[in-house]
């Protein structure tokens, strides 16, 4: 005991969260931690050290991997490029900041007889104990970074409300191997190390801020924003600026090794794209469904919707977001420097095209960023302890409140109460404080997609129907069909249409999604009579349906009427099913057509397209 007696209040904060949390990491531990984005974070680490094939030339290893270890329900975290060899998307800072805990689970492998494949029991564990440890580090700076501006009674305050009271909780104790933990952890280190450099202008501070920064920019590429806090650090004015731009020149060889270092780290990242592609830069994320609309971001949703708005699901960052205020008023010379960081690191994730950010509770793009948070946060309630009663009463019962919702919450998620991706306003508040859920109430979640595109077409009966399109081909003002309009066979009136290895192709029916639906999602039917002299087995052909945005197809779905059974010299009815994706732009199009890749003509008649709209829910 004699280790604690000499602890200060906020130094028991700090314990006590880490024990806290090691009780959840200890008892919560996945049945694989090695999955989806983590599997392709982590894939280089077994690549290069036990496989020798970074290039990924037999990646008969790796479905292999994944089919032993239920690693992922299909490989999206790579793909092959021309030349053969395959691209990991994800960037690799986050293996490096994995490798330890790698290196630690191949010697337990080694030593106790297990699989030495990188991915068995031994690495799992290790990772996902390893992760725990980015968690402490977190924290204790985090600690380090509050007393800087704080004594211990609002330091202590803070560091509760920071971990406890934010989805923080459930990054670090229930998904601690994702990325956000660790970025966590690198800001924390960041920002105190930015603190200690404005302090000193020690080289070595600046060589840790290169260090921290390089990390996290290479783990996620939009983390730059960070570059945003140490170069405004101090400027709140003209005098200033000219002052701060006259200490980056007074210190120009610390700029030079700041700026050599991030580039050092981020090297092997470029001469990974120059080796698979051919190109030092390389925008790996090649999902069309995927991407920047930075002319259009999702800021309202990502901070009010109820699927996973940071301020619904995490609204202790409210009182943040309110801190600046304070902020400006007590601490005018860094002011800037948080809160550009948060203008500009909020309108990038929100203008992610995914802004929901797939599975997870609340913003989870956003739980780095309350490391720089925790300072507004903490002047909040500095502020609020000088203030009035009725504010400290006010303040006290909103503290109290959130961190009780957002522990309770995160049992919640954990419990499959909150749906990790399929959250509605309606669904939200018939779940609210609930211990248990009611088989109605899954009716108001989101339409449940599949991980693996394979989708089913429910019962449609409830459904409001419109028929969109009928194509006999008879008229023959319809000029997109010049040229395809053939009398050989016909199975109403006299044309049908003909494609074959000239036209492989046939004409494409386009609708935009918002001349589709308003509605959250809706079901496509593409149904036409087929027709062909030879076996469709030996003369392959497929309908299709996909979405289209600039010009690249981000669901696609085809019905290969090879395997169908089709009857030769015979028409044949072919359908097809389509749910609509959650479209990136409204503009963005539903296209669907024929495609023959054998060599005699198919034949096609009596087209026709369906829309099948769900009702409003009640």
């Amino acid at each position: 005991m004699k280790l604690f007696k000499n602890l200060t209040l906020s130094q028991y904060a700090v314990v006590g969260l880490c024990i806290y949390l090691a009780l959840i990491v200890s008892t919560n531990i996945p049945k694989n931690p090695i999955a989806w984005d983590v599997f392709g974070y982590y894939l280089y680490l077994p690549l290069t050290f036990i496989y020798h094939d970074l290039g990924m030339k037999n990646v008969d290893v790796i479905q292999a991997i994944i089919a032993k270890y239920s690693s992922t329900a299909t490989f999206y975290q790579a793909y092959q490029v021309d030349g053969g060899l395959w691209l990991d998307k994800y960037p690799m800072g986050m293996a490096i900041l994995y490798l330890p805990s790698f290196l630690i689970g191949h010697i337990i492998a080694l030593l106790g007889g297990f699989p030495t494949d990188g991915f068995s029991r031994p690495y799992q564990l290790s990772l996902h104990f390893g992760s725990y440890v980015y968690s402490i580090i977190g924290i204790v700076f985090s600690r380090k970074v509050l007393r800087k501006f704080f004594n211990e009674s609002i330091t202590f305050i803070t560091l509760i409300l920071l971990v406890l009271g934010t989805n923080y909780l459930h990054n670090a104790g229930y998904s601690n191997t994702m990325s956000h933990n660790y970025i966590f952890a690198l800001y924390a280190v960041l920002l105190f190390y930015i603190i200690k450099w404005h302090e000193s202008y020690k080289t070595k501070h600046i060589i840790i801020i290169a260090i921290m920064s390089g990390l996290a920019i290479l783990s996620r590429p939009s983390e730059a924003v960070c570059l945003v806090t140490p170069l405004l650090w101090g400027v709140y004015d003209k005098q200033s600026l000219k002052l701060k731009f006259k200490l980056l020149l007074g210190k120009w060889k610390q700029i030079v090794l700041f700026g050599t270092i991030i580039f050092l780290i981020g090297l092997p990242q470029l001469l990974y794209f120059k080796w698979i592609t051919g190109k030092y830069l390389y925008m790996s994320y090649n999902n069309p469904g995927e991407g920047f609309e930075f002319l259009n971001p999702y800021i309202t949703q990502v901070l009010f919707s109820f699927r996973k708005g940071w301020y619904i699901y995490t609204p202790m960052m409210i009182l943040a977001t309110l801190g600046f205020y304070s902020l400006y008023k007590l601490k005018k010379e860094i002011f800037w420097a948080f809160f550009v960081f948060f203008i500009l690191n909020l309108y990038i994730v929100s203008s992610w095209s995914c802004w929901w950010y797939a599975d997870s509770f609340g913003q989870r793009a956003l739980v780095q960023s309350m490391a720089i948070m925790a300072v507004p946060l903490g002047f909040f309630i500095y502020r609020a302890v000088l203030g009035k009663m009725f504010r400290k009463i006010i303040t006290i019962v909103l503290c109290c409140f959130f961190l009780f919702l957002n522990i309770f919450q995160t049992w919640q998620i954990n419990d499959g109460i909150i749906h990790t991706s399929r959250m509605t306003k309606k669904y939200y508040w018939k779940v609210f404080l609930k211990t248990k859920i009611k088989e109605d109430d899954l009716n108001y979640l989101l339409v449940s997609r599949s991980y693996d595109g394979i989708e089913k077409m429910p019962d449609i009966s409830s459904f409001n129907h419109t028929k969109l399109a009928i194509f006999d081909y008879e008229d023959s003002t319809e000029t997109e069909f010049a040229g395809y309009r053939d009398t050989t066979y016909s199975h109403s009136g006299k044309y049908s249409l003909r494609i074959d290895s000239t036209n492989v192709f046939s004409p494409s029916y386009k609708r935009t999604y918002q001349s589709l639906t308003d509605k959250e999602y809706a079901w496509v039917r593409v149904s036409a009579y087929v027709y062909c002299s030879v076996d469709f087995k030996s003369n392959p052909a497929s309908m299709v349906a996909t979405f289209m945005h600039n010009e690249w197809n981000y669901k696609y779905t085809i019905n290969d009427l090879g395997p169908a059974n089709l009857e030769t010299n015979k028409w044949n009815k072919v359908v097809l099913d389509y749910m609509t994706p959650e479209a990136r732009l409204k503009t963005d199009y539903l296209s669907t057509y024929f495609w023959l890749r054998g060599k005699s003509p198919i034949y096609i008649d009596d087209m026709r397209i369906d829309l099948y709209e769900p009702v409003d829910k009640k």
